[in-house]
This record gives C-alpha cells, sequence and structure tokens, in this order.
C-alpha cells in the first residue's frame, strides 16, 4: 500500500512540473509574456484553495478510495485535454480541470498514512512519501523539458494519463469506505476545533510559505532566469530544476533518524535557514555551476521541511476528521502554490525575487530559532 500511495504522490506532482521547463516556449507560442504562461502553473493549484477542504469533509463522510478515484479519473482528462487545446484561454481551462482532480490526491494520501501509521512509524512513512516525491521531481522536469524538445510542450501533458492507471490500482487495492455515521454538524464541528489548534495554524502558515517560495522561486522565476541568462535549452532547464530533488530525497529518508535526534522544531528552523541561504547564493550567483550548488542546497533544506510539517499536520486532530483537518493544510498550501507565480510577476527580475526569497525564509528560521529558545528557557 506505501507504494501505491506514493505513487499517486508522485502522479500528483507531475501536474506542476513537467511543464515548466516547457514555458518560454508556451509563451511563445500563444504571445504571451513568460510571467503570464505561469499562469499555465496556477491553473493546477488554484482549484486545491477552495476545493481541498470540501474533498477532505467529503473523504470523511463518504471514503478516501471513492474520492481518490474520482480525483485521478479528472486529473487524467484534465491533463491530456491540455495537449489538444487550441488557445490559451482553452490551456488554462483544461489545466483548471486538471487542478481540481489534483486538489485532493496529496491531502489524500497524507490523511491515509495519518490513519495507517502512528508516532514514529508515521514519520518514517511520511518520509519515504516525500522521496517519493524528490525522484518524482527529479524525473518529471527532466522528462517534461525531453519531451518539449522532441515533440513540443503537448507531448509533455501526456504523462497526465497515468492517473487512469492508478485509478483502477485503488479500486483494486483499497476495500470500500465505510461512509461516517456522525452527523455532518458534529464532523464540521470537530473540524473547526481541529483548526483552531496553535499547533494547527503553525504548521498552516509554514506550509503555505514553502510552497510560496518553491512555485513562485523555483517553477516560475527559475526557468526564466535560466533561458535569459544562461541561454538553456528546455530540455536543459528540465534538468536543472530536476537537481534540488536529488539532495530533498536524502533529506527526506533520514528524516526519521533527525526529527527522533533534534525535535520537529529543530528541523523546521535548519530547513528554512538552508533554504535562506540557498536563495541568497542563488541571486549572486556568477556561473551555472554555482547555480547548481545553491540548487542542490535548497534542496536539502526542502527535504526537511515537507514531510516535518506535512507529518505534524497529519498528527492534529482525530481519526473521524483527519482528511478534513489535512485537506485545510492542503488548502493552505495550494494558496502558497497559486501565489507564488502571481507574486514573482511583477517583481524586476528573477535575481531580485531569490533576495526576497532569501528574506523571507531567513525571517522564518529567526522565528522558529527563537520559539525553540523560548521553549528551552521555559522548561
Amino acid at each position: 500500500m506505501r507504494t501505491l500511495l506514493a505513487s499517486v504522490s508522485m502522479l500528483a506532482v507531475s501536474a506542476y512540473t513537467l511543464l515548466p521547463p516547457a514555458l518560454p516556449e508556451i509563451a511563445a507560442e500563444f504571445a504571451v509574456t513568460t510571467g503570464k504562461a505561469g499562469l499555465v502553473t496556477v491553473a493546477a493549484t488554484l482549484p486545491g484553495i477552495v476545493l481541498a477542504p470540501l474533498l477532505g469533509v467529503l473523504a470523511d463522510r463518504y471514503g478516501r478510495r471513492e474520492l481518490l478515484i474520482g480525483c485521478l479519473l479528472a486529473f487524467a482528462v484534465g491533463g491530456c485535454a491540455t495537449a489538444f487545446a487550441p488557445t490559451f484561454a482553452a490551456v488554462i481551462a483544461c489545466r483548471l480541470v486538471q487542478g481540481v482532480g489534483g486538489a485532493g490526491l496529496i491531502g489524500l494520501v497524507m490523511a491515509e498514512i495519518g490513519s495507517r501509521w502512528q508516532g514514529a512509524a508515521c514519520t518514517t512513512v511520511m518520509g519515504r512519501n516525500a522521496a517519493a516525491i524528490g525522484v518524482a521531481v527529479i524525473a518529471w522536469p527532466a522528462l517534461g523539458g525531453l519531451l518539449t524538445s522532441t515533440g513540443g510542450w503537448r507531448l509533455a501533458c501526456l504523462p497526465a494519463a497515468g492517473g487512469l492507471l492508478a485509478a483502477e490500482a485503488i479500486r483494486r487495492s483499497m476495500p470500500p469506505s465505510s461512509r461516517s455515521t456522525i452527523p455532518l454538524s458534529g464532523q464540521l464541528r470537530a473540524a473547526y476545533d481541529a483548526v483552531r489548534d496553535p499547533r494547527l495554524r503553525r504548521w498552516l502558515v509554514a506550509g503555505a510559505v514553502v510552497f510560496l517560495l518553491l512555485f513562485g522561486l523555483l517553477l516560475t522565476a527559475l526557468p526564466e532566469h535560466l533561458d535569459t541568462e544562461f541561454e538553456l535549452q528546455a530540455w536543459q532547464r528540465g534538468l536543472v530544476l530536476a537537481l534540488p530533488a536529488s539532495t530533498s530525497t536524502l533529506a527526506a529518508l533520514l528524516l526519521g533518524r533527525v526529527t527522533n535526534r533534534w525535535g520537529a522544531d529543530v528541523v523546521l528552523t535548519a530547513g528554512f535557514a538552508i533554504v535562506a541561504i540557498a536563495f541568497a547564493a542563488l541571486a549572486v550567483a556568477p556561473s551555472l555551476p554555482v547555480v547548481g550548488l545553491a540548487l542542490l542546497c535548497y534542496g536539502l533544506g526542502e527535504g526537511l521541511l515537507i514531510p516535518t510539517i506535512q507529518t505534524a499536520a497529519a498528527g492534529v486532530g482525530t481519526e473521524a476528521n483527519r482528511g478534513t483537518t489535512v485537506a485545510v493544510f492542503v488548502s493552505c498550501t495550494r494558496l502558497g502554490q497559486t501565489s507564488g507565480p502571481l507574486l514573482v510577476a511583477p517583481v524586476p527580475g528573477p535575481e531580485a525575487a531569490f533576495v526576497l526569497g532569501a528574506v523571507g525564509a531567513g525571517c522564518l528560521a529567526v522565528a522558529g530559532l527563537r520559539q525553540s529558545v523560548a521553549e528551552a528557557t521555559r522548561t
């Protein structure tokens, strides 16, 4: 089951990692700016802001298996239809359909892991799931760039058809879900109480910022930077974008040991500090090898941050409302994913965007350090 859940997570991230290397080609075909082409990424993440909490409620009420199958089917249909869209508006519409399907995938996987494993085992499984995502993040941009260079950016949309295979695998492997007998009002009240938990609010903010930085800087500003500053082709940009996933995967695999030794608060602070250093290096990188080193550094921080935040969010609340609680967290991460490209668009140049990212991540690292010191003083 771990392999199947990891496969769904890997497929989910393809929605926003396959096409970023092709953004300059999409912009050229439809005569739009690279910033506007970033809406292709935004369209795949926007539905999750609104739909993720609703899907969480439905999952808690009617079962995760049924929601997973439906989401995977919508994901596949929207993604494949993008390949045949005749206008930029049609591309955005198809990507919105894909985003509707993708809105629930990561959250449903997180909720399923949180239900099947607890404590240190949950941290380990969540870390391995994040490592699988890291492998996907290595493969998808490289594949997207290769497909774009070989047959055009439309060819890079077709791997979404894997959602059909994943839906069939879920249908065969997971037993039908039992429906909740708790009244809807009681379910929503319990979820509301969980969301009000200060612990969850902290993880909501952290998750939104991490994904804002990832989507705004790594997946929007960086492709433009690689195109204008280093004149890289699509397949080359894809390989560069895949670099952070190698160190991210390594960090995620070691996360269980690191967290057991140092605690989630220290891991979170260290992760933001590493990300801040990486963005500062990107802002002043004089050559492509330095860019590569900065991206490897970024991946290390990302590998510490994302599974740590996901595990903490999945641990808040009860089994009866876990889907809803996790879905609220996913909604916040979608907000970060969606706002990232929009906030980067008016910034005068990728280098300035990297500086802002370094400052933001550094502030969160300092805030985390202050909180850790305050808690140590109290104890």
